[in-house]
């Protein structure tokens, strides 16, 4: 299964570069007549919107754990001929992993051990990939049998613990409808004034595009593990409780 990443660039580079033909792509990956009615209705004039969405949204958690992977899209677009944009995606993801190797082989050199040597508990992220708690143990003394944690308290360290995912803020971003509404909840995560404008202006005053780089901006200069509590916090003092539900009951 591809990362979270991953996709996040290919649906970035698809919206980008390919959205006038985002309903054939849609329809290639088993979108319904519906489905891409109902999304055009939502979206109305905003073709990049509309692929982003189809991909980051209804796609995704229809395929997710079968067929929600980088390879897939690539076949669709080899299928319908966009091979630019296919080997844009490919060169981009490919970049992206050698980066992430190297990081890990930079700190497998630091440590002198393998990440794969550790047990980290508790908890995993949206798409499961092991969550660091600052408690390793090394696997030889591991107990064959693990204490169960107290239910509560589990998902209290979750909670705590977990970094934003990319889809989460592709969620949250689609259930922000105007850009008054981006506004406040970027004032509200305390980023100015003119930050907040300017990522505006570079996404072409789309809502849900300026949405995601406002949370991606917060995102990045705050600590993961106070980043769900922030933003709980924010969207509460806008009464978006919607939005703090759906983060306080999902995976992120």
């Amino acid at each position: 299964m591809s990362s979270e990443q991953e996709l996040l660039i290919a649906f970035d580079i698809i919206a980008d570069t390919d959205s006038g033909q985002w309903e054939q792509i849609a329809q290639k990956l088993g979108a319904t007549a519906n489905d891409i009615r109902v999304i055009k209705a939502e979206n109305p004039g905003d073709i990049r919107q509309q692929c982003h969405v189809y991909l980051s949204d209804k796609w995704y958690q229809a395929a997710y754990g079968k067929d929600a992977t980088v390879e897939r899209l690539c076949e669709v677009l080899a299928e319908l001929r966009l091979n630019k944009t296919k080997q844009l995606i490919k060169d981009k993801v490919s970049k992206l992993k050698t980066h992430q190797d190297e990081g890990a082989c930079s700190s497998k050199t630091q440590t002198g051990k393998s990440h794969k040597e550790y047990i980290v508990k508790p908890g995993t992220s949206s798409m499961g990939y092991v969550m660091p708690t600052g408690h390793q143990i090394e696997e030889e003394d591991r107990p064959k049998k693990q204490t169960v944690l107290n239910l509560e308290e589990n998902m209290q360290n979750k909670t705590e613990q977990k970094e934003l995912s990319d889809i989460t803020i592709s969620k949250v971003s689609r259930m922000l409808p105007t850009i008054d509404e981006v506004h406040q909840l970027g004032a509200n995560l305390e980023l100015s004034h003119d930050d907040i404008t300017s990522i505006q202006t570079n996404n072409r005053d789309s809502v849900y595009m300026t949405a995601i780089n406002v949370l991606q901006a917060w995102k990045h200069k705050t600590p993961s593990d106070q980043q769900l509590r922030k933003l709980i916090a924010a969207l509460e003092d806008m009464v978006k409780m919607n939005i703090v539900q759906l983060l306080k009951t999902s995976g992120l």
